[in-house]
């Protein structure tokens, strides 16, 4: 009995030994985390109108991307994606009347959960660097939620309570830099790649009749390769870095 026991501890032990060999490293732990502010200041008579912040567009998009990845080998990985994307845009609308109050405020409210998977091939490597093209499936699930108030009478309308679905399919290169073995950072160039979206948005406040679901789909398929005529936004929401954990 304690041979069949000695014999089976040695094979375990070997068993780990010979995992832990193969699978070292393999394992990626990573994602991105965004945030992302606008807004804008218009003057009326003077700056009046800006300086009493009666008209001023704001935006805030926060999105938190977590991935979970396996390298199969020295080329070739996959994982899978769960996040959670929230965007708000409030416009604030100045009295025509007297532009030093404020009238209106229009909020828009949207959030989604974020599920998807995805594959890399690694090109060619210099040196701690690596160039790779990352194939990306993603699907989205949330609310929009639009509400106008009115503030004199203070009155809230709710003009949109939508249901959103989202679907997301993209290939785009990048560029990978290890630190170490343990930790490595990925850059993302979304405008040079090739994509697939369609979002489609439920109205569960009736459409043309108010008795039934309004839906709206979009679907947008392109190439993404005009550098030259891309602003300084289009650059920062088109260029975004994640950070891995290997282990």
């Amino acid at each position: 009995m304690k041979k069949v026991l000695l014999t089976i501890a040695c094979a375990m032990l070997a068993f780990a030994a010979t995992a832990q060999e193969t699978t070292t490293k393999n394992f990626i732990l990573g994602g991105t985390i965004g945030v992302n502010t606008s807004s804008e200041a218009y003057s009326f008579d003077g700056t009046k109108w800006a300086a009493n912040n009666s008209a001023t567009p704001t935006d805030v998009t926060i999105a938190i991307m977590p991935t979970f990845g396996y390298q199969f080998n020295q080329n070739i990985l996959a994982g899978i994606t769960l996040g959670y994307v929230s965007s708000t845009s409030t416009i604030k609308t100045a009295n025509p009347v007297k532009p030093e109050e404020l009238a209106t405020t229009n909020k828009t409210t949207t959030s989604a959960f974020v599920i998807g998977a995805w594959g890399r091939y690694n090109l060619f490597n210099i040196s701690k660097f690596t160039v790779f093209a990352e194939l990306e499936a993603d699907f989205g699930f949330g609310t929009i939620e639009n509400i106008n108030t009115i503030e004199n009478p203070k009155t809230e309308n709710t003009l949109a309570d939508n249901s959103l679905f989202a679907f997301n399919a993209s290939i785009v290169p990048g560029l990978n830099y290890a630190f170490s073995d343990s930790f490595s950072m990925d850059l993302y160039l979304n405008l040079l790649g090739l994509s697939y979206d369609m979002r489609q948005n439920t109205n569960h406040m009736g459409g043309a009749t108010n008795d039934k679901d309004a839906i709206t789909t979009t679907r947008e398929f392109g190439l993404n390769c005009d550098l030259m005529n891309n602003s300084i936004d289009d650059f920062t929401a088109a260029v975004t870095v994640g950070f891995n954990f290997h282990f």
